[in-house]
């Protein structure tokens, strides 16, 4: 008789802990406030750090692109080097973005797109591809 209380007891608290529990546990684990989102930051493909928020960097280039704007009006700008970003949800958003930052500044360029044009020994740079047609 002992045995059966026992298994119904045993069985009792399996079926509570699983139906009240463990879904508490997983809906605290899901709660997303405390959540935040970082970039990981690659320069040609080399990751070089994290930021808090990709538009910083954004706006470093487009600052710089602007100020040479006006000498080259009508030419297409683009960075010397490729910048792409990997997002990652942490609970632990540990950035560098003053260190990421400088690094861009004093290491990425801007550059004027063109296009090679070689005949025989002589190149010839053009701004637009269609010049070259």
């Amino acid at each position: 008789m002992f045995k059966s209380l026992d298994l119904f007891f045993l069985r009792t608290l399996i079926i509570i802990l699983f139906t009240t529990v463990i879904p508490l546990s997983v809906l605290a684990a899901d709660n997303h406030d405390d959540i935040s989102v970082i970039y990981h930051v690659l320069i040609d493909d080399k990751r070089i750090g994290t930021i808090s928020n990709k538009e910083l960097i954004n706006d470093l280039i487009l600052a710089k692109m602007d100020s040479l704007d006006k000498t080259y009006k009508d030419s297409e700008l683009t960075t010397s080097k490729n910048i792409t970003y990997i997002p990652e949800h942490t609970f632990f958003s540990d950035t560098s973005d003053e260190q990421i930052l400088n690094w861009i500044n004093e290491n990425v360029t801007i550059e004027v797109v063109t296009s090679k044009l070689e005949l025989e020994d002589q190149f010839l740079y053009l701004k637009e591809k269609e010049d070259s047609e």
